[in-house]
């Protein structure tokens, strides 16, 4: 099978996938033990939200075709009963309602037939549109507003029907459209999810082949313990911990270790408060730009802050406070305010990765093409790095997808701590609040994210070992 037929098939069964994740996810959504219309107004549900005159079967408000609520015989000033040609939505408890334009009330209700009515001051014949006032509360609004009084399939229908045209519905929390939300939060994952790996990769997989070739010496031993650690140790904990010795100073008894070693290194200049930001993607004195890049660049950047510091044009940067008043400086910003978030994420990903790459190159380092290489005369460089090492990564690349998913999932108490307002930040707050639309929203991007890498590891397959087929 060649390449672009192989991607093509797989494109293909993407399609059944990301229908089962919707309705597994659309499911279990609604069979939680919540109310998301009761979470959304909280104490404030029995208040009343609107009112008006309900006049026809249709249940819009002041409807004025259509099968209406009308008398079904001629009533004159005074009438205590009104029959109507339909009074099943006239409430038998009694009520406010109107003929014509008149106001009256009733108390009860036999059949078709209101009674009980007071307030009739003027004639009215057969076919007078008859209207009741109805009060919505705002536990009422909501459901009515999130379609929650129909029925689940209806529900299920309607979401797909308008996922397909591009509606992803609104978002109760933020009061935007569900698009413009994951828009705006999918490239602060990303950004961050895969500067990450681009640091738990490198550090793995080297740590892990020095291990492997040092096998049970110190080396070995101590990264052995620490890859434990670090994959056991939270990812909160561990994240704090950063924040506490890299983004803090010495005042009032914190343990920052940055301000002592660059007084006492003559490397660079002296910090004060820590080497990197304690929280936030970029100073709060600086408001990114949104707008003013280059003219063949994307109008409003691509969200990827690294890459868009480079595009922003020099007009653009002459309205930025002079302490990023250059690309480079913008870049520098936001590679600071990166650098602590992605160092616990990809620090904490690096330790299942060394433990890989040593298990995989300690099997190949046995393997008898490897002792053969070595009868060649072979330097134990080459053979490691050359004929060892492209095999053992074939089990690394496997798990290259699942890291890419687990990056995304620990993103969720990374973007907490560190106050990034990520996929995972708003997923947790949509949580909270019930907000349906976007939940859904921020699983299917991230279940597509998830299928894409698990498809380009697979065509990675075949790159690094020549044994693979597309098939």
């Amino acid at each position: 099978m060649k390449l672009h037929e192989f991607v093509v098939r797989r494109l293909l069964l993407l399609i059944p996938v990301m229908v089962g994740v919707t309705v597994l996810t659309f499911a279990i959504s609604h069979l939680i033990p919540a109310d998301a219309a009761a979470a959304q107004c909280g104490d404030k549900c029995g208040i009343i939200a609107d009112t008006y005159y309900e006049n026809g079967s249709s249940g819009e408000p002041y409807t004025s075709t259509g099968e209406l609520y009308t008398l079904d015989e001629d009533i004159s000033i005074g009438a205590t009963n009104i029959t109507l040609s339909d009074a099943s939505k006239f409430i038998s408890e009694g009520g406010n309602g109107l003929i014509g334009n008149d106001s009256f009330t009733w108390s009860g209700k036999n059949g078709k037939t209101l009674t009980g009515v007071n307030g009739i001051d003027s004639n009215a014949s057969e076919g007078t549109v008859v209207s009741y006032f109805v009060r919505i509360t705002a536990y009422e609004a909501n459901r009515e507003r999130l379609g929650m009084n129909e029925d689940l399939d209806v529900q299920f229908y309607l979401y797909v029907t308008h996922l397909l045209e591009g509606d992803w519905g609104e978002s109760s929390t933020y009061h935007r459209p569900v698009v413009d939300v994951v828009k705006d939060a999918a490239p602060i994952t990303l950004e961050m999810s895969f500067f990450a790996l681009f640091i738990a990769y490198p550090l793995g997989i080297t740590l892990g082949i020095i291990a492997a070739v040092r096998q049970d010496r110190m080396f070995d031993h101590v990264s052995r313990f620490f890859a434990i650690a670090f994959v056991s140790l939270p990812i909160f904990w561990f994240a704090m911990v950063l924040q506490l010795f890299f983004a803090t100073g010495t005042e009032m008894g914190s343990s920052g270790i940055c301000d002592p070693l660059t007084e006492w290194l003559p490397v660079g200049p002296d910090t004060h408060g820590g080497c990197f930001p304690i929280y936030g993607r970029h100073d709060p004195s600086l408001t990114y730009p949104v707008d003013g890049f280059v003219s063949f660049y994307p109008a409003g950047g691509t969200g990827f802050h690294l890459v868009d510091s480079w595009f922003v044009t020099d007009g653009k940067l002459a309205t930025l406070p002079d302490e990023f008043g250059s690309n480079w400086l913008l870049f520098k910003d936001t590679l600071m305010h990166l650098a602590l978030p992605c160092a616990c994420l990809g620090i904490a990903s690096s330790g299942s990765l060394l433990r890989y790459m040593r298990a995989s190159l300690l099997e190949v380092l046995h393997e008898d093409y490897v002792r053969t290489a070595r009868a060649k005369g072979l330097s134990e460089f080459r053979v490691v790095i050359v004929h060892a090492c492209r095999n053992a990564l074939v089990p690394i690349v496997t798990i290259l997808g699942f890291s890419i998913g687990g990056a995304i999932g620990g993103a969720v108490l990374t973007e907490t701590i560190f106050a990034f307002n990520g996929m995972g930040r708003v997923a947790v707050k949509s949580i909270q609040y019930l907000d349906f639309p976007v939940i859904m929203g921020v699983t299917l991007i991230t279940a597509a994210i998830f299928l894409l890498s698990n498809l380009i590891v697979d065509i990675m397959y075949a790159i690094i070992d020549p044994r693979v087929r597309l098939e």
